[in-house]
């Protein structure tokens, strides 16, 4: 059926191994399925290879942030690429490929993210998987809690701008990236970004992901001002007294 189709073998291998597993088949049994109808693998296309590698990173955190784990969010991901070989030919043809991939990718994430009672996403658990969770340092209960409100407003935006906000504030991605991930326009990315906190102290300022730096300039709108030059110290000018007069020190002529 496959070869009559002209779908690609490994990506439905590996979306069929997923559902005999989801549906609790045995190991051996899986295995035995594939060895019976094992064909010759296939390589993907090259600009779908590219994609891939250009991709997977930022995929990956924003994944990450959402299922808590390594392990779900690399399978989600490879699970996303999965899908978009296999509408490869329709994702091509599409207006714009990076916004229809990062479609995808998000209602993969979505249908195995936590929700709250508003059957929205939840990011609360999110907060114990920051170094700020690890560290040992006074005030440290207080601090959690403003975390843990602040990452429950992240589930509440509207989805663009949640979007935004976590590839930015805790995957650590710059403005262009980010843009470059969601398939919009740098200009787009801004004027959909949530608004910078109020306080330069604010918790998102210390709460990075393992393994992912926070940017932490990303948070204001205008960039940190740079210091001012240090002064040169102020030297009083020499003299001398004359008969009750201060004249200044003057130089010979010849000199």
């Amino acid at each position: 059926m496959i070869r009559a189709l002209g779908l690609p073998i490994p990506p439905m291998r590996r979306l069929w191994t997923a559902a005999a597993r989801e549906a609790q088949k045995e190991p051996d049994w899986i295995k035995d399925c594939i060895q019976q109808v094992a064909l010759q693998p296939e390589p993907p296309p090259l600009a779908h290879q590219a994609f891939t590698q250009t991709m997977t990173r930022a995929y990956t955190a924003y994944a990450r942030a959402f299922l808590l784990t390594d392990h779900r969010a690399r399978w989600v991901v490879t699970e996303t690429f999965d899908i978009l070989w296999l509408r490869w030919s329709e994702a091509a043809t599409s207006e714009n490929i990076r916004r229809y991939a990062w479609q995808l990718l998000r209602s993969r994430v979505m249908t195995r993210a936590h929700r709250d009672a508003e059957e929205r996403p939840d990011l609360r658990a999110t907060v114990f998987s920051t170094t700020e969770a690890c560290a040992d340092a006074p005030g440290q209960f207080a601090a959690l809690t403003e975390l843990v409100d602040l990452f429950a407003a992240i589930g509440r935006l509207p989805h663009d701008q949640m979007d935004v906000a976590v590839l930015r504030h805790l995957c650590g991605l710059t403005l262009e990236e980010t843009a470059d991930v969601l398939g919009l326009s740098t200009a787009m990315a801004h004027a959909i970004g949530p608004p910078r906190p109020c306080h330069p102290r604010h918790p998102a300022h210390r709460a990075p992901l393992p393994g992912v730096k926070l940017n932490r300039h990303a948070l204001h709108r205008r960039p940190p001002r740079p210091s001012p030059p240090p002064r040169r110290p102020h030297r009083p000018r020499r003299h001398r007294r004359l008969r009750g007069l201060r004249l200044l020190r003057r130089r010979p002529a010849g000199r």
